[in-house]
């Protein structure tokens, strides 16, 4: 009987890169992680070009303590999310540990965060330790591969989790997760990182900024990419209430040399972390 490990999908970073690349040791495990995707020897460098792909997002995925112990990457179109680049720590592995089931079942979590209702997979067809783990997960075989004999396709239907064991389901909790979240936002560092801002932000995600102007999520992310100078800001005036349908009313202030603004967010806490569903800034009169 597998062990269940408490496990968590974060944004990947590029802190993450070099831990994530030692644990391919050569190119049989490369062609593992990706197929042909990358190239022999793997580099930082080459796994970051590899995601900043559009519509991929990145994770980490940490232990209860906050070490890496696993990978993954996401791209949703039409309902699917085609799951790829999945490792687990090799010190980590082994039946019966439960890291990968762990894994698959965040990464099922975050595919429905971000709009899915099916993940689906390539397997190397000779990867069986993989197939199993696949298969212990809920993933059955779709495609033979006869188009191409060296992969086998794999998915998995499910419901986005909105299990109390698995979201975020006392109050205190919900609130402090969503100023952790909003904060983020905040931050030059997660501003500047579009794989970061795109796995908080909800796929029909609207803002009304404090021009007026209505942005969507890929030109969110895009501006937030290209800022220049931004520097944290100063906040007060926290107040936080429960939404029917699972979400977070959060409003602020920001407070400003020159100006300050009036901020409301609606964040989805159905999942085990919140996404950002709507946001609106108005600059407030001077005093």
């Amino acid at each position: 009987m597998e062990e269940e490990i408490e496990m968590t999908a974060r944004p990947r970073t590029d802190r993450d890169l070099e831990q994530i690349v030692s644990w391919i040791p050569d190119a049989d495990a490369l062609f593992l992680f990706s197929g042909t995707r990358l190239s022999w020897p793997l580099t930082e460098a080459g796994l970051r070009d590899l995601t900043h792909t559009a519509g991929l997002v990145a994770f980490g995925v940490v232990d209860a303590r906050g070490d890496l112990v696993g990978h993954f990457d996401l791209a949703v179109e039409g309902g699917c999310a085609r799951l790829g680049r999945v490792i687990v720590d090799p010190a980590r592995r082994g039946r019966g540990r439960g890291y990968a089931r762990g894994l698959l079942r965040v990464a099922g979590e975050q595919a429905g965060r971000l709009g899915a209702e099916v993940v689906r997979l390539n397997v190397v067809t000779t990867n069986e330790p993989a197939i199993r783990a696949y298969r212990r997960a809920g993933f059955t075989v779709v495609a033979d591969g006869s188009n191409r004999p060296d992969v086998t396709v794999m998915e998995c239907s499910f419901r986005p989790a909105t299990d109390p064991a698995s979201a975020i389901s006392e109050r205190e909790d919900r609130f402090r997760a969503v100023r952790a979240a909003e904060l983020d936002l905040l931050d030059p560092a997660t501003r500047a990182d579009a794989q970061r801002v795109g796995a908080l932000l909800h796929p029909d995600f609207v803002e009304i900024g404090r021009s007026g102007r209505r942005w969507k999520r890929a030109e969110t992310i895009a501006a937030l990419a290209e800022e220049q100078g931004f520097v944290t800001p100063q906040t007060d005036d926290w107040q936080f209430g429960d939404v029917a349908g699972g979400a977070v009313l959060v409003t602020y202030r920001i407070v400003g040399p020159e100006a300050s603004s009036r901020h409301a967010s609606l964040w989805d806490v159905t999942g085990t972390t919140p996404v950002l569903r709507y946001h609106q800034g108005t600059v407030l009169p001077e005093q």
